[in-house]
């Protein structure tokens, strides 16, 4: 995928428990083409606290970051974590590669302005369970 700098992307994530799972937290970060990491942000550290699952529940939620990135190639990624035992419970490296281009000639590190948008527990239907199902990024072009 293509963004111009500054433009907004929306990554959706869902995770399916295969069992009980406590105090979890869906972490995004984004590597640089030197697998750097430029960004990292979680639901819990954007307030949204801890959620727990039951087996067969399924998690979604969407994240919305503003790609203030320089040019280059960057690999948004996926971890499902539980911080207080330091713990991944799955995780997807890269969950996508996009370009970013800019007008402006800048360097170093980025700032995303992370929120999250969205935020839902579900029991799954045919997700395959204890996975991460899926991450969508998109301009809200749709």
């Amino acid at each position: 995928m293509r963004f111009r700098s500054g433009e907004k992307a929306w990554i959706d994530v869902e995770a399916t428990a295969r069992r009980r799972c406590s105090k979890l937290a869906v972490t995004l970060y984004i590597l640089d083409d030197s697998v750097m990491d430029v960004f990292d942000t979680s639901t819990d550290l954007l307030g949204h606290g801890n959620f727990d699952l039951d087996e067969g529940d399924a998690y979604s939620c969407t994240f919305e970051v503003s790609l203030n990135f320089v040019d280059g190639t960057y690999y948004p990624s996926i971890l499902i974590y539980r911080r207080d035992i330091q713990t991944i419970y799955d995780q997807w490296e890269p969950a996508a590669t996009i370009y970013v281009s800019s007008e402006e000639g800048s360097r170093g590190i980025a700032q995303c302005f992370p929120r999250v948008i969205r935020q839902e527990i579900r029991q799954a239907s045919d997700a395959d369970p204890g996975t991460i199902v899926g991450a969508r990024l998109g301009t809200g072009k749709i």
